[in-house]
């Protein structure tokens, strides 16, 4: 397996949680996978997620796993937030570009 690389930072991120809980785009299902974070910028990833859910709306088990679950995915953000996060993506690698410089 990879290990992700934090493209702003050219920096390998570090695994922070396995077997991190997630639900889908439609909240019926919770996912897994490895989180992986950035130490220098804070961002994270999450990397190696099955094939299957861990656990569908269907279960038993469903209300306890969708209360630990880490996040819930999204199709696309609003379009003022994709530019906020974009000149935040480029502030970041500006830094580490002049870090690097000096």
């Amino acid at each position: 397996m990879f290990t992700p690389i934090c493209v702003p930072c050219a920096r390998e991120m570090r695994c922070k949680k396995n077997d991190y809980l997630f639900k889908d785009y439609e909240g019926a299902a919770i996912w897994a996978g490895d989180r992986y974070e950035c130490e220098r910028c804070k961002a994270s990833v999450v990397v190696g997620v099955g094939l299957e859910p861990v656990v569908e709306a269907n279960s038993r088990n469903f209300e306890h796993a969708a209360r630990h679950s880490g996040f819930e995915l999204t199709r696309a953000a609003p379009e003022s937030l994709s530019d906020d996060l974009i000149k935040i993506v480029d502030d970041i690698a500006n830094d580490a570009r002049n870090e690097v410089k000096s």
